[in-house]
Parts: C-alpha cells; sequence; structure tokens
C-alpha cells in the first residue's frame, strides 16, 4: 500500500456511509481526485444500489437518455425533443403511440431509427416498426417482396 502525505500507511479497511459497515479496501472502487487515490464513499454494493434508484427517477432516466442519445446516434435531446414534436409524439411507419413497457412498468419512449451504414438519423419509431425494419435488414428490396406477398392474398 501506498503511504498519504503525511507518510501513514491507510487503513486496511474503510466505513461505507450506507451500510456503516468497516469493509476492505478492496470493497470500494477508486476515485482519482488531484492527482491522488481515493476511494469511494459508498462499497461497490451500495454504490450499485444507489445508482440503480437514481436512475428509476425522471431526473436519471433523463440524463442516461442523453448519454444514450449522443453516444448512440449523435443527437441530443432538444434534436430528440423536435424530432418527436415533429411526428405529434407517434411512430413515423405505424402512426401509433408506443405501447412497449418497460422494466419498471411505464410505457417506453420511441426509438431513434437510424441508418446503420450512414448513421443517419430517419426517425422515431415504436418498438415494433423498428423491430421489423430491422428484421429486413434495412432492405426496401425485400420490403416490397413482402408487400407484393401480402397483397396477393
Amino acid at each position: 500500500m501506498s503511504a498519504d502525505l503525511f507518510g501513514e500507511e491507510p487503513a486496511p479497511t474503510k466505513r461505507c456511509i450506507d451500510c456503516k459497515q468497516h469493509l476492505p479496501r478492496a470493497a470500494f472502487d477508486p476515485l482519482r481526485k488531484a492527482g491522488r487515490d481515493y476511494l469511494q464513499s459508498r462499497c461497490k454494493a451500495c454504490a450499485k444500489v444507489c445508482r440503480s434508484r437514481y436512475n428509476r427517477t425522471s431526473k436519471g432516466k433523463r440524463k442516461t437518455h442523453l448519454r444514450n442519445l449522443l453516444k448512440g446516434y449523435g443527437i441530443t435531446v432538444a434534436e430528440y425533443d423536435a424530432l418527436l414534436a415533429g411526428q405529434g409524439g407517434l411512430c413515423a411507419i405505424c402512426r401509433q403511440p408506443e405501447t412497449r413497457k418497460g422494466p419498471f412498468g411505464g410505457v417506453r419512449r420511441l426509438g431513434v431509427d437510424h441508418c446503420h451504414k450512414t448513421g443517419r438519423v430517419r426517425g422515431l419509431l415504436c418498438h415494433r416498426c423498428n423491430s421489423a425494419i430491422g428484421y429486413f435488414d434495412d432492405d426496401p428490396s425485400l420490403l416490397r417482396v413482402a408487400i407484393s406477398y401480402l397483397e396477393m392474398a
């Protein structure tokens, strides 16, 4: 173990601020601050519960949603909101609202549909329509064949 600024060895255990237990230092994630190595104030188990609790809140969901939009599609929440308003809050294909439920019982947001070759965002789709396009590999010729097949009946 490395010595701190005063040349003293750190204690072999640390007390978690949530569960109040004295745990080995390995039970805490590292925290880099001002060039020194610190440990998080919550043990890994309590930190996981805390993150889960936060992610269930509307602020946490919105922040996670923003991070996913920026990382996955290169758009901001404002651009997502503009697309949603432009589509009247409905799926761009079936013109219905999303009905798929999330893990906590609420209705999910419409998914961002994008071209897998160019990365260009096309619009917002419900889960069913987005999955259907995905099953056809985003191939318009396959979709035309499917339409012809359906119209034969």
